[in-house]
C-alpha cells in the first residue's frame, strides 16, 4: 500500500539524515526518564504537589510538559513557514492545530484535565467503553482524532514530515504503550506493583514527550532549510 511505502521509506530516510541526532536524542530521553523515575516524588505533579510540597513531586509529568511545549513550538515554526508558501493554508492549519494540540497536551499533563474530564464522567455515571477500559479513553479518542485530522491536513504536502517520521512513530508506539499499563485495573493490584506499573506507564509516557519534542525540532529544521532553499524567501512579503 501506498501509505506503508511512504512510512517505510520516510522512517528509513530520516534515520540516514539523522541517526547521531536520534540516537543521542534518544539516549538523553531514556536518561532523564529513569532519573524522573527515581528523583521523583510521586507520578502526578497537581496532586502529587499538592500532598506533600516537595520541589520534586511528579518531576515526570513536569518534564512531560516541558517537551510537549518545545514539540509545539516547532509545529508553530513550520506553521508560519507553510502560511508563506503558495496554497499552503491546509499545512499551514495543520501544523497550526498541531501546536495548539501540543500545547493543550503540556497543560492536561501539569494540572491533570483529562483526570478532572473522567471525574466528571464518572460523576454524571457515563459507562465505561465496553464495560472494561477507563472512562478517560473518550478523551483520549478526543485526542487520537485530532492528530488523524492534523494529520490528513499535512498528508497532500507531506514533505515536511517525512524527517520526523520516525520519531513520530516511536513517540505514537510509546504513548499506545503507557495507555495499555494505564489500562491495567489498578484494584488488582497491591502497593508495590502499583508504583513499578506506575513508573513504567509513566516512563513510556515521558520518554513519548521526549520523543515528540525531537519531532518539533525536525519540523521546524526542515521548515527553516526549505525556507532557506527557496529563491528570494529571504525577504518574505
Amino acid at each position: 500500500m501506498p501509505l506503508f511505502h511512504w512510512l517505510f521509506t520516510s522512517c528509513d530516510a530520516a534515520w540516514r539524515r539523522h541517526a547521531r541526532f536520534l540516537a543521542v536524542g534518544w539516549t538523553l530521553g531514556a536518561a532523564l526518564c529513569l532519573y524522573a523515575a527515581w528523583a521523583g516524588e510521586g507520578l502526578y505533579y497537581y496532586l502529587d504537589y499538592m500532598w506533600n510540597g516537595r520541589p520534586n513531586a511528579g518531576l515526570m509529568t513536569l518534564v512531560s510538559g516541558y517537551c510537549l511545549v518545545a514539540c509545539g513550538m516547532g509545529f508553530a515554526v513550520a506553521a508560519r513557514r507553510a502560511r508563506r508558501e503558495p496554497k499552503g493554508e491546509n499545512e499551514a492549519l495543520g501544523f497550526t492545530l498541531g501546536a495548539i494540540g501540543c500545547i493543550v497536551l503540556a497543560f492536561d499533563e501539569v494540572a491533570q484535565l483529562h483526570e478532572r474530564a473522567a471525574h466528571f464522567l464518572v460523576r454524571h455515571h457515563v459507562p465505561k467503553p465496553f464495560g472494561v477500559f477507563d472512562v478517560d479513553s473518550y478523551i483520549f479518542l478526543l485526542y487520537l482524532g485530532g492528530l488523524v485530522h492534523v494529520l490528513v491536513l499535512l498528508w497532500p504536502t507531506r514533505r515536511p514530515l517525512e524527517p520526523a517520521m520516525l520519531p513520530l512513530m516511536v513517540a505514537i508506539a510509546c504513548m499506545g504503550v503507557s495507555e495499555a499499563l494505564d489500562q491495567i485495573p489498578w484494584e488488582w493490584m497491591n502497593h508495590d506493583t502499583q508504583q513499578i506499573v506506575g513508573a513504567f506507564e509513566e516512563a513510556y509516557k515521558v520518554f513519548a514527550s521526549w520523543t515528540l519534542a525531537m519531532v518539533g525540532l525536525l519540523v521546524a529544521d526542515e521548515a527553516t532549510r526549505r525556507v532557506n532553499d527557496t529563491p528570494g524567501a529571504a525577504h518574505p512579503g
